[in-house]
């Protein structure tokens, strides 16, 4: 009886070693993909989310690029005598180079849409911002 109490307590404490061998020593912490938050007092409150940004780099033999975007975005207000709610896309900004154009720089707006609404004041405002990109060569001076 005693002996099969030892094998059984050995055999657990060996499994429980192996269990912690093949599992991960540590765990790195990783960024939130994406941010809301909100307030509230009474009838008056807000919300704002956002997603996460990133880059891309990117090299060949004869060129190479640099993008960061911008996070996607979300916001919304509410109070007694009005609503607005807005959706953003993401942006970017980054720079390209190649032997035949050289260096230029691009950037890249976020398309914007949304409305404000008031039945109090008896309007309702939608709005629309198409994403434009722009890419200007290095040294260029705006005339």
């Amino acid at each position: 009886m005693n002996m099969k109490r030892t094998i059984l307590t050995l055999a657990l404490g060996l499994g429980a070693i192996g269990l912690l061998g093949v599992l991960p020593s540590h765990v790195k912490a990783a960024w939130p993909n994406g941010y809301v938050n909100s307030f509230r007092v009474g009838p008056y409150a807000y919300l704002n989310a956002y997603g996460s940004t990133f880059y891309r780099y990117g090299n060949t033999n004869n060129a190479s690029a640099y993008m960061y975007y911008t996070a996607p975005a979300y916001s919304t207000s509410r109070t007694p005598y009005s609503m607005s709610q807005q959706w953003m896309s993401r942006g970017a900004l980054g720079w390209s180079y190649n032997p035949v154009f050289g260096l230029n720089y691009t950037v890249t707006t976020p398309a914007v849409m949304g409305y404000n609404y008031s039945p109090f004041y008896g309007y309702y405002q939608p709005y629309a911002l198409p994403s434009q990109t722009y890419t200007v060569p290095a040294g260029y001076v705006i005339p």
